[in-house]
């Protein structure tokens, strides 16, 4: 029905078919962000052996980069520095995720915003509560203010870069 309604009213120069499929684009990108959801689970899933040698891994790359440019880095700076900055990073990509799927939807850009913060944030915190049932994993306040971090500036540019667009329209 809902494709009757959208046939019916058209848009300027999409034939039927091409409205069917950005209809379904935008009904289908959902799974976008809950796909995302689930790689953090699976990474949060990781037992705390496990998550220390990938990041540790990451980490050597990154000190032997840095060497080669006559850079000294201490490696359990850049160890926390690195696992900070996966955190902020993953959550900047949902947040992200979270505010294309609601505008696709066609919410107005500040409520796309804070239901994507909402759902960010709240993932961030059940991110957090799940390690504790990981072995050699924490439940780190740390962690859900830099993932809030992340989805928070995901959304606001989002909301800023959506904004300036239609008032230089």
């Amino acid at each position: 029905m809902e494709i009757l309604n959208l046939l019916s009213r058209g848009e300027e120069g999409l034939c039927p078919k091409a409205l069917m499929a950005k209809h379904n684009f935008r009904n289908c990108f959902i799974v976008v962000p809950i796909a995302w959801m689930a790689v953090i689970f699976l990474f949060s899933h990781q037992a705390g052996t496990e998550s220390a040698a990938f990041s540790g891994s990451i980490t050597a790359v990154v000190i032997k980069f840095a060497s080669l440019f006559g850079l000294y880095i201490e490696e359990v700076s850049a160890h926390s520095l690195i696992r900070s900055l996966a955190h902020f990073l993953v959550f900047f990509v949902l947040g992200a995720l979270w505010y294309i799927n609601f505008c696709l939807k066609g919410m107005t850009s500040r409520k796309a915003a804070m239901l994507s913060a909402v759902i960010g944030i709240a993932y961030a915190i059940t991110d957090e509560l799940h390690q504790l049932l990981v072995p050699g994993r924490a439940c780190e306040l740390k962690d859900v203010a830099v993932d809030s971090a992340g989805v928070l500036l995901a959304v606001g540019l989002g909301h800023y870069i959506k904004c300036k667009k239609f008032v230089e329209v």
